[in-house]
């Protein structure tokens, strides 16, 4: 196939000088792998990728049974294991597994983790180069029918659809494939990388943009060449600072009135930075280091980077991972399903935490260990540390023996019912009051 591209046309080859598909870091992978997309090189969308790959890299990929408030962790089973691996395949940490999936689905239409299975379960997951692999439909053409995962294996192209599990990126439309962020907005990235060398154009011709030589006469073009070859020798670069210059013959030199100032780059570099976050949905705009127009707790910041940003990508990676039937064969609602431990971005200060501990158990919910261990302090010695304590909203401890009045029966029931909601939006990571702004 040959393919026609701004440097010329060439000829495209997949996976015919490997005898397997090749991992990420190899040669045949990286000679027109990821590392080509021009539009890393604009430091917002790098910062972009990387923020939101490692951000979900630093969540532990975990099972459990449920969802949402009724989420009950299963940190044993195979899969988990699997997962928490240090090493889940030779090269790979669960960190890079996860960040590496994740930066392939920002900056390309998918991603693939590639399966070595035993017997009886799966036990390796590493990521793939999605350029060695093609997704398409068995029906006419590849618009109707089941999905197929095609790659050239031994030199022929085989269906691997078994073999890989594929975490697809986001389309505008039903698609077996999704859709590159970079391709989509390749007018205003191509824009921004434009403002890059206009600005590294600027610092290498000494800050000096637009210089002009009024030479008097009509000189030869070889003439107008040796007088612009040698101004430019002699003067042009950032290692010519305040060299003296010399003209002659009636010849002038004439400086642009324009700087990095006038050209409000500043300006220019923040909308561009705006904009690459808006393309790759980072909210709020700060995280990005853009130039903040209102002041925001953390948590306020925190949350809305989780919420807004994180989450959904996060779920597009733990449903594509449940949709496996060699990672998670059984399909009952009380079957184990994967979900990203998303817990750490959302502790809360500690005036507030220590506040609601304090509160599950006084009412009973929590023991002293219990509340010992959310505040991550050892277990106490205290026989009575591991006893729920029975203590009205409002009152002192109620001793054994003396009955509570019905209005201290109903506050407390009322209390406790309140208490357990908040700690299961605890458990399920979906609990803003642990935040201090709330």
């Amino acid at each position: 196939m040959i393919l026609r591209t701004p440097y010329g046309s060439r000829e495209e080859r997949l996976f015919e000088m490997s005898a397997f598909i090749p991992r990420p870091g190899s040669l045949d992978s990286f000679v027109d792998g990821p590392l080509r997309t021009p539009a890393l090189m604009v430091a917002a969308v790098a910062c972009c990728v990387r923020l939101i790959s490692e951000s979900l890299a630093c969540c532990q990929i975990t099972t459990g049974i449920g969802s949402g408030m009724s989420w009950v962790p299963r940190p044993n089973t195979w899969q988990a294991q699997l997962f928490a691996d240090p090493a889940p395949v030779e090269g790979w940490t669960p960190f890079d597994l996860t960040s590496d999936t994740i930066s392939a689905v920002e900056i390309g239409r998918h991603s693939f983790l590639w399966k070595v299975k035993g017997k009886e379960k799966v036990q390796e997951l590493y990521p793939i180069d999605p350029d060695y692999v093609r997704v398409t439909r068995s029906g006419p053409f590849g618009k109707s029918g089941p999905k197929v995962i095609q790659a050239r294996v031994e030199g022929e192209v085989r269906d691997v659809t078994a073999s890989v599990v594929h975490i697809r990126g986001w389309s505008p439309l039903p698609a077996v494939d999704g859709i590159s962020t970079v391709g989509l907005h390749a007018r205003p990235l191509s824009i921004a990388q434009q403002f890059d060398e206009f600005r590294g154009r600027y610092f290498a011709n000494d800050g000096l943009p637009g210089i002009i030589l009024n030479v008097q006469g009509q000189p030869t073009k070889n003439q107008r060449r040796d007088i612009l070859d040698s101004w430019v020798k002699r003067h042009g670069g950032a290692r010519q600072t305040n060299r003296p210059g010399l003209v002659w013959g009636g010849t002038t030199v004439e400086k642009l009135d324009t700087d990095l100032q006038k050209a409000q780059a500043a300006d220019v570099a923040d909308s561009i930075t705006r904009d690459v976050a808006r393309m790759f949905r980072v909210v709020p705009l700060e995280m990005l280091h853009a130039t903040v127009r209102q002041f925001e707790p953390p948590e306020s910041l925190r949350d809305k980077f989780s919420l807004l940003t994180l989450k959904s990508r996060a779920r597009r990676f733990e449903a594509a991972l449940y949709a496996d039937r060699d990672l998670f064969p059984d399909r009952r609602p009380t079957a184990v399903r994967p979900k990203l431990d998303m817990s750490e971005f959302l502790y809360g200060d500690i005036l507030t935490t220590s506040t609601i501990v304090h509160d599950l158990v006084q009412v009973g919910v929590l023991t002293q260990n219990e509340g010992r261990a959310l505040m991550g302090l050892p277990p106490s010695s205290d026989p009575l540390a591991d006893t729920l304590q029975q203590t009205p909203v409002g009152g002192a401890p109620n001793s054994a023996g003396v009955p509570q009045s019905d209005s201290d029966r109903e506050s407390d029931t009322e209390a406790k019912a309140l208490v357990a909601s908040l700690m299961r939006q605890i458990a399920a990571g979906n609990v803003p009051a642990l935040n201090g702004h709330h």
